[in-house]
């Protein structure tokens, strides 16, 4: 997943979101996210779902699949799955 850095990196830049915001929505460490964005390490897949969520942007543009970025969440949506999320993490 070569491109999934470059491409996480480059949209949430767009999205006009941190390191460390992205980092504390998704409950990682903002390492872990630098650590995604160099090609280091990559996601869970929990994890790899919530990106695409929280940047509303396809998993298969993230991975380099596809060039469609094309996903579309509610305000509402993108909170409640946010919030199961975060509750999953209580149980790993």
């Amino acid at each position: 997943m070569q491109i999934f850095g470059l491409r996480l990196k480059e949209i949430r830049e767009e999205r006009g979101l941190s390191v460390s915001s992205v980092a504390n929505i998704l409950n990682i460490s903002t390492k872990t996210l630098n650590n995604w964005e160099q090609n280091i390490d990559e996601p869970k897949m929990l994890q790899l779902f919530l990106l695409t969520v929280l940047l509303n942007i396809s998993a298969d543009y993230l991975i380099g699949i596809s060039d469609n970025k094309s996903q579309i969440y509610s305000k509402n949506q993108l909170n409640s799955l946010i919030s199961v999320y975060n509750k999953s993490k209580k149980y790993e």
